[in-house]
């Protein structure tokens, strides 16, 4: 099954009015009617996971845990995973971002180690995933949440 990696800009005012109570359904339909597509990411969607995986366990930046990690339940019990990304988060991620420099051997070696298999070409498209989450962190505004989609 091929994955793919979606990015979306999603107003936080819409997203902070949702209780965890309300239903799956309304809630993913009241976010997509007003999220706006921004990136469709060029390589699998495993890739942009293990992208961030590889952040949060080798350089201590956690992007997939924020506040949101129960409405991102929640959605992904419509399919798929789900991860937000908020203004606050994003800036202390920029910041470490800034400080750190990775290739993709190295990301090749982790995703071997990690998925105890060969790579075959994993450490460009998870360099890819980290260029985009660069670019993410450094876009938003404080009104606005990341809505990443991997499907």
């Amino acid at each position: 099954m091929s994955q793919f990696a979606t990015i979306y800009s999603v107003p936080k005012k819409i997203v902070d009015n949702f209780s965890v109570f309300h239903t799956t359904s309304k809630i993913k339909n009241k976010i997509f009617s007003k999220s706006k597509k921004i990136f469709d990411f060029d390589y699998n969607g495993y890739s942009f996971l293990m992208a961030a995986q590889y952040l949060s366990e080798s350089c201590d930046i956690p992007i997939l845990d924020n506040r949101y990690n129960r409405l991102c339940t929640k959605l992904a019990k419509t399919g798929g995973s789900f991860f937000i990304l908020d203004y606050q988060q994003c800036y202390e991620i920029n910041k470490k971002l800034e400080l750190i420099n990775v290739n993709p051997v190295e990301l090749e070696k982790f995703y071997e180690v990690f998925n105890e298999t060969t790579s075959h070409g994993q450490g460009e498209a998870m360099l890819a995933g980290i260029n985009l989450i660069r670019k993410l962190v450094a876009s938003i505004n404080v009104n606005e949440l990341f809505l990443i989609e991997i499907q």
